[in-house]
């Protein structure tokens, strides 16, 4: 009878032990891997500045700007003017954030997708104009995994 109880309370204490040692950790940005290098494929603003049109102003650039994601959290970029510049960034469920404006004054934080070799960063931006009324810039850029 005391050798059953015993071996009672061992089963319980592993199955406690096991259970407790398990990984539970759910946050998304061990998961995401981003690291290495982009090339932009387009930047695109749709309705700029409440006109009803979509720019790209890197369309034409060549050779295309690149941005480079590394293991510690900080990200390399040429595309103000084509020059080096670093900061970090922050994943966040499915945002992504970075330290500095990317290109436009508040353009440091959007929504990301990775499909395949393929990064997908989303945002909206609402803006008034003087006589009240509200219009919305929505942004997508692309980059292609190198």
């Amino acid at each position: 009878m005391r050798k059953q109880f015993t071996n009672k309370i061992l089963l319980m204490l592993f199955a406690l032990i096991t259970i407790s040692c398990e990984n539970n950790d759910t946050s998304n940005s061990t998961s995401v891997n981003i690291t290495g290098k982009w090339i932009l494929a387009s930047y695109r603003i749709s309705n700029f500045e409440n006109t009803g049109t979509t720019v790209d102003d890197w369309e034409s650039t060549i050779p295309r700007p690149t941005f480079e994601f590394k293991n510690n959290n900080s990200v390399v970029d040429n595309l103000i003017n084509g020059k080096l510049r670093e900061m970090t960034y922050e994943i966040k469920g499915n945002s992504i954030l970075f330290q500095k404006s990317i290109a436009y004054e508040t353009h440091n934080s959007f929504t990301y997708k990775i499909t395949g070799s393929r990064l997908e960063l989303k945002r909206e931006d609402r803006h008034t104009l003087q006589n009240g009324n509200l219009f919305v810039e929505s942004t997508e850029v692309i980059l292609i995994k190198q």
